[in-house]
């Protein structure tokens, strides 16, 4: 049983015999935006606690990582295919498993570099802003570089507000101690 969305002119999808507007698939897109935000901000903070628990071990931390990044990352992508939540559509092909398996280890060994950059200095507070503001720069090279074109200065305007913010961030950041 296919689960294929069919789009018209007016941005009108229909799934599963539902219909959704352009506008309800942004909304639940910002909601999932959100959620993975929430997600990510609690993530360093949590991660620094478990490797306390786990007797200060990030080796330690970073299996429960892999594990966790394993059983869901599997689970969710069935629970798509099987009950057609967003629309999805595809086969399996050696192309797209070999560039979906690089973008995975992509992600692994950004997690591992985060968990690095963690156990060598201990501020998830400094760490984590760093490494999500860059995120986004990365992000723009990546896809400047792969689309062969360079944003609107708009976009460049807001990549440097971002590094604007990001900065700031770090100097005001909470610190333990700060009396404040």
């Amino acid at each position: 049983m296919a689960r294929i969305a069919r789009g018209n002119a007016d941005g009108i999808t229909e799934t599963k015999g539902k219909t959704l507007k352009k506008l309800d698939w942004l909304q639940l897109a910002l909601l999932w935006a959100v959620l993975t935000m929430f997600c990510w901000g609690v993530y360093g903070p949590l991660l620094g606690k478990a490797t306390g628990m786990l007797g200060g071990s990030r080796a330690l931390a970073m299996v429960c990582i892999g594990v966790g990044y394993g059983i869901l990352g599997v689970l969710f992508g069935l629970l798509i295919l099987k009950t057609g939540i967003v629309p999805d559509k595809g086969n399996w092909n050696p192309t797209g498993f070999r560039k979906g398996f690089v973008a995975g280890s992509l992600g692994v060994a950004g997690n591992f570099s985060l968990v690095m950059a963690l156990m060598l200095y201990h501020r998830p507070e400094v760490v984590m802003p760093l490494v999500f503001g860059g995120v986004q720069l990365g992000n723009t090279v990546f896809t400047c570089l792969d689309l062969k074109k360079w944003p609107k200065k708009g976009f460049v305007l807001g990549v440097a507000l971002l590094v604007v913010g990001v900065v700031l961030a770090l100097i005001n950041r909470p610190a333990p101690g700060n009396g404040e």
